[in-house]
């Protein structure tokens, strides 16, 4: 069974909702096996989506939109998935102010760790999920360890020379895409046995944008969308579609 750990869940309570909009969604429908999971959590009275996505809105409508919002929040799956392939997670139920309010379940497919061979390197994975799209963005850069003199069990990682690529989302919108958000973590992973050679610091961002008129498709983000990415790095790529 899978445990699950809230971090943080606010809500307004409203007294008389007639009906609900749920929503549970991952900050990373992509995850590896090994790492936690995020899950962004809407509780809303009515479903105002297209509202949600002008880019001006009116007073009337910004009052509407605050009105409609019963709850935000995230939730945190703590203990990881070990195994690849599809999983299924929710629906959640939550009781506010005598109103039941039940999430839509979400299929994540949890891809295989990345290989501890390859210490150095950006890979690219995209996904298309309920009209939105998805760019993973995950980067491994070597750092260099210093044992304490006085302690040899003691070590420190200096991985103050990390400088990661960043993905050129003005570039994206010129093609189509429209940056709706975006979230980033970064941390250090010990590869293999010899934590003197293997280590690494890991940084994973996820890019979500929405389709404008002019989107083609279909795009490949190749290293010509990224700024700070070293000419001699390696990438691996991927198809937007």
């Amino acid at each position: 069974m899978i445990r699950i750990a809230v971090l943080i869940f606010i809500a307004t309570i409203q007294y008389q909702a007639v009906a609900q909009f749920s929503e549970v969604e991952p900050e990373n429908p992509l995850p590896r096996a090994g790492q936690s999971v995020n899950l962004l959590i809407t509780l809303d009275k009515k479903d105002l989506s297209i509202l949600e996505r002008k880019h001006e809105l009116t007073g009337e409508e910004s009052n509407t939109l605050r009105s409609n919002r019963v709850g935000r929040g995230s939730l945190k799956i703590t203990e990881v998935f070990k195994d690849t392939g599809d999983v299924v997670i929710g629906p959640f139920t939550f009781v506010i102010g005598g109103e039941t309010y039940t999430t839509n379940s979400i299929k994540l497919n949890v891809r295989a760790p990345l290989p501890d061979d390859a210490r150095e390197g950006l890979w690219v994975s995209t996904l298309r999920l309920d009209n939105q799209y998805f760019v993973v963005v995950e980067q491994r850069i070597p750092n260099s360890i210093k044992r304490d003199s006085k302690d040899p069990n003691t070590i420190a990682i200096n991985d103050s020379d990390a400088n990661f690529a960043e993905l050129d989302t003005d570039k994206l919108y010129d093609r189509g895409l429209e940056l709706i958000s975006s979230s980033e973590s970064t941390d250090n992973q010990f590869l293999g046995k010899d934590t003197n050679t293997g280590v690494v610091t890991y940084k994973v961002t996820v890019y979500k944008f929405r389709a404008l008129k002019n989107f083609g498709g279909s795009l490949k983000i190749d290293r010509s969308f990224f700024i700070k990415l070293p000419k001699t790095s390696w990438i691996e790529e991927a198809i937007l579609r």
